[in-house]
């Protein structure tokens, strides 16, 4: 015979990768809650009289959200606006770049040339080795990314 387990319902204060998302209210073992979750400050048990703080808490998070997704989706469409990144660096006669292409030079260009900070972990690019054209990834938020192509000419 099961033992029929029982579970309180927390409110996240922090996005917690295996559970659910900053803001989320779900329901989880009462030993997980008040030995981890509660003690770590990333979770607050839900009671009644503490639900609309809650919900308010919610709604704010969402329209955060959605504040940042539309101007992740406008640095997207500038961003895309870009169709090559040009950087020139000494190579050797096969063709073997001198020194390396990393995600630091590629935000100090992007900035260089739109006035946009982005941060290098939102970067996502191959080894640069060798002179030729290279995509980049840039990773704003969940679904929103942006491609750019960098190409390495010699001098």
């Amino acid at each position: 015979m099961k033992k029929n387990k029982q579970h309180i319902q927390v409110f996240l204060y922090h996005n917690i990768k295996s559970l659910a998302k900053k803001g989320d209210i779900i329901k989880v073992a009462p030993g997980y809650a008040r030995n981890y979750l509660i003690p770590q400050n990333l979770a607050e048990i839900v009671i009644p009289n503490k639900l609309k703080k809650f919900i308010n808490i919610q709604n704010r998070i969402k329209n955060k959200e959605k504040t940042f997704e539309d101007y992740f989706n406008n640095l997207k469409l500038y961003i895309n606006q870009i169709h090559i990144l040009n950087i020139k660096k000494k190579a050797g006669k096969n063709g073997l770049i001198f020194g390396r292409i990393n995600e630091k030079e590629i935000v100090k260009l992007i900035y260089d040339l739109t006035g946009v900070k982005i941060n290098k972990k939102q970067i996502v690019m191959p080894e640069i080795k060798y002179i030729g054209t290279y995509q980049v990834k840039l990773n704003f938020m969940n679904e929103i990314n942006a491609v750019i192509q960098v190409q390495i000419i010699p001098y």
